[in-house]
């Protein structure tokens, strides 16, 4: 039914040098070494960073491949993707104290990333060659579409818990229950009548709100700290015992880049 612009050629995945991301960021570091600080402390070594950035790129997943959400309009889509964290914090530095024992610490905080809000089945659940008279409202042949109204990494930046009810409504009211490009093209071709289509479900679906309660995409936070004892044995050689705890808060990390709510 959709043989492409030369029917003779059979399904295939190219590779173009089409794409283009932005990252514009601001980062400060601070370093103090100092010695002899304080009693029992004969030195320390501390290091603070911070970065305000955004990454937008016309893919949600930074590395080489695929993963436009739109291959007809290469540009219709823009936005923060999977590496995107606007805010992070790192501390780090250790402290020689006497006896030869040494205290480390490492810190790292980083706000939360964003987040696609896509067309069910989306793009890591079963697929099936259906599913582009479903979700596929952009009419490229994928399915799984960004959400109408919404942009790459919408949820967590312009899209909220508290507001994204109104962008589901948007959609319901008009989209849901609509053709979309292949199947309209079959209602052209005579193949199929629009109420055919939607008695076969071949239609764009309604998505039910978000409950009560939402939450949103959780940010990142660890502490890591150490203790080493240095012993110098001889002159070339040196033993250096250590224990490591690490994150010592036991913060609950749900939205790690490779498992973020969806």
């Amino acid at each position: 039914a959709f043989p492409g612009a030369n029917s003779s050629v059979g399904q295939n995945q190219m590779l173009f040098p089409i794409g283009f991301s932005t990252y514009n960021g601001l980062d400060v570091s601070l370093k103090q070494q100092v010695k002899n600080p304080m009693p029992g402390v004969t030195g320390l070594n501390l290091e603070a960073s911070y970065s305000l950035s955004r990454l937008n790129s016309m893919i949600t997943d930074q590395d080489f491949g695929g993963g436009l959400t739109d291959y007809d309009n290469y540009n219709r889509y823009v936005g923060p993707n999977a590496l995107d964290r606007t805010h992070q914090f790192s501390f780090g530095g250790y402290f020689n104290v006497i006896h030869g024992f040494q205290l480390s610490l490492i810190l790292h905080a980083d706000s939360p990333l964003p987040q696609n809000l896509t067309l069910p089945p989306g793009p890591e659940r079963v697929t099936s060659a259906g599913q582009i008279f479903q979700s596929d409202l952009t009419g490229d042949g994928t399915d799984g579409d960004i959400l109408p109204g919404t942009n790459i990494g919408s949820f967590g930046r312009s899209v909220t818990p508290k507001n994204i009810n109104g962008y589901i409504n948007s959609y319901n009211a008009k989209y849901a229950g609509q053709l979309t490009p292949a199947g309209q093209a079959l209602v052209t071709a005579s193949l199929f009548s629009q109420s055919q289509l939607q008695q076969l479900g071949a239609v764009a679906p309604t998505l039910a709100n978000a409950p009560a309660g939402q939450v949103g995409m959780g940010g990142l936070f660890f502490a890591d700290v150490g203790l080493t004892y240095i012993a110098k044995i001889h002159e070339s050689i040196t033993l250096q015992p250590s224990i490591t705890f690490y994150n010592v808060t036991n913060s609950q990390n749900f939205d790690e880049g490779s498992n973020l709510l969806s």
